[in-house]
């Protein structure tokens, strides 16, 4: 290892990182591994753009460590950048076919890019690796809700639900599906325990609106949707993060 190669290593860590993919330095495995390390922080604190270069760096000089292209993965699906991010992490999983988190993250990517049925099969598999995925149970269920498949939809919500019971996006989602099954009291019940649980959740408002009306309580629900109108643009009812970002422990 030259000398140079730690201070460049304490440089980035301390926030003065220019571009370090561009200088094409080779690195051995060791230095590889704590460069994908910085990585996995710097995308953890939401530098995108130096946690991109710093993966890049480390796949230029080892083409064959699946947790940097997840990283990569995850940062295009966060960027909007769907037909990459589908691409990196196909890549992760032929590598290491054994990660749950690889196979929860391009379920997300699918599911983003309205795939709907091929992300319900790598959420699948990613239940299958790691029956304990939170997250994971969550997108599925509201990912069989849009294909109709309500049963289903409700039990991986409760699943969801059973191992965490304060996860908000998956009250809410449960009572959009129980909604749908004209089980109206239970969806109220669950659409306000997603508010009470995270009271700026602009969709579980919305999905408390639509069991109001289904109940002709249309004052109630025109209440429901000001309060979301007033709120921060919905947030996503499928759960994206930190669990997609590729240094996180899980939800």
């Amino acid at each position: 290892m030259t000398a140079d190669r730690p201070d460049l290593l304490t440089a980035a860590g301390s926030g003065e990182i220019r571009g370090l993919a561009a200088i094409g330095l080779g690195l051995d495995r060791g230095m590889a591994e704590r460069v994908n390390g910085l990585a996995h922080r710097r995308h953890r604190a939401g530098d995108r753009d130096q946690a991109r270069n710093l993966y890049q760096l480390v796949l230029r000089s080892y083409p064959g460590i699946a947790s940097a292209w997840r990283g990569l993965g995850v940062i295009a699906c966060e960027d909007g950048r769907l037909e990459a991010a589908i691409d990196c992490l196909a890549h992760a999983i032929l590598l290491d076919p054994h990660c749950a988190r690889a196979h929860y993250n391009l379920g997300v990517a699918l599911q983003l890019d309205g795939r709907i049925e091929d992300a319900v099969a790598v959420y699948e598999q990613a239940i299958a690796l790691e029956p304990r995925l939170v997250a994971a149970y969550n997108n599925l269920g509201h990912a069989l809700k849009l294909l109709c498949r309500l049963d289903e939809a409700e039990e991986a919500l409760r699943r969801a639900i059973a191992m965490k019971p304060r996860l908000a996006q998956a009250h809410s989602n449960l009572g959009d599906v129980l909604r749908l099954q004209k089980k109206l009291k239970q969806a109220e019940a669950h659409c306000r325990r997603a508010i009470a649980l995270r009271p700026d959740y602009a969709a579980a408002y919305a999905n408390l609106a639509s069991v109001l009306f289904d109940q002709g309580r249309s004052f109630e629900a025109r209440k429901a949707l000001a309060r979301a109108a007033t709120m921060r643009p919905l947030a996503r009812n499928i759960y994206l993060f930190p669990i997609a970002r590729s240094g996180a422990a899980g939800a």
